[in-house]
């Protein structure tokens, strides 16, 4: 009965699953019927505050949810409230334990890649300090977070009215259109041309140049921001290890990874 109203309900995934039908019934794994996962034991915790990090990274990738959001198998994430603990992992100290604990896998720009299994993160090192400090790192990690989320938003939109103004419905934006901040005006209208075969018509060009020029210079607003909150979380954070000008510079010269980085 279960079957016939899951086949009627989703066709044509019943349709894929059926020839799997007596391997998925000798699984040990499955739910109640052989077509289901068996249930995850920490479905709440979803629904809770969290800080994500993905399976492999070159610089700190931690990130806040509070919106209920789900990863797949290649992501990771901590139960928490403490803002504070998402500053701290997101600071170049803590990434500087991360090059010293975590299993390094390539060279990418200039950048090693490392695997962040929780069997590596669960030994970075976390610091107890005065209530007052620790306030201020979760102030500016979730300062960083929301500003971080503005410029998000404005990469999508522009994405969009790219793709949907001068683009063509059988190709996608390459890379560098992608990351179109980095392109002054001519360099745009090259990668257009590179991509979509097409150009900016004659009498369309002021306003796109213009356009172009207000976003970038948005970009640029928000990503200084960003520079400046994540130099003062750092600093905070330094403090927070109680460490010396020479092993900040240490700490420094072996991150690699810039500022405001998207």
């Amino acid at each position: 009965e279960a079957w016939l109203k899951f086949s009627k309900a989703y066709s044509s995934i019943a349709d894929h699953l059926a020839p799997f039908q007596e391997p998925a019934r000798r699984r040990s794994d499955k739910g109640e019927y052989w077509w289901e996962l068996r249930a995850c034991n920490y479905y709440e915790a979803f629904d809770q505050s969290k800080i994500f990090w993905p399976e492999i990274a070159k610089l700190p990738r931690f990130s806040w949810d509070s919106e209920g959001k789900y990863i797949n198998n290649k992501g990771f994430f901590i139960s928490t409230t403490d803002t504070t603990l998402l500053g701290i992992l997101q600071s170049r100290c803590l990434w500087f334990a991360v090059s010293q604990i975590c299993l390094p896998l390539r060279l990418r720009a200039g950048l090693w890649q490392y695997q962040m299994w929780v069997q590596f993160v669960s030994r970075l090192p976390i610091p107890d300090g005065l209530t007052a400090d620790r306030e201020a790192i979760g102030n500016l990690a979730m300062s960083i977070t929301e500003a971080a989320k503005v410029r998000y938003s404005l990469h999508r939109r522009a994405r969009r009215r790219i793709q949907s103004d001068l683009g063509t419905p059988d190709k996608t934006l390459n890379q560098k259109l992608t990351a179109w901040w980095d392109l002054d005006f001519p360099a745009f209208r090259a990668e257009l041309q590179k991509v979509f075969k097409r150009d900016i018509p004659l009498k369309q060009r002021d306003e796109w140049e213009e356009w172009l020029a207000e976003q970038r210079a948005q970009h640029a607003r928000l990503t200084a921001d960003i520079v400046r909150l994540e130099t003062a979380l750092n600093a905070r954070v330094y403090t927070l290890f109680d460490l010396t000008p020479a092993e900040i510079q240490v700490i420094e010269d072996s991150t690699k990874y810039k500022y405001g980085e998207v």
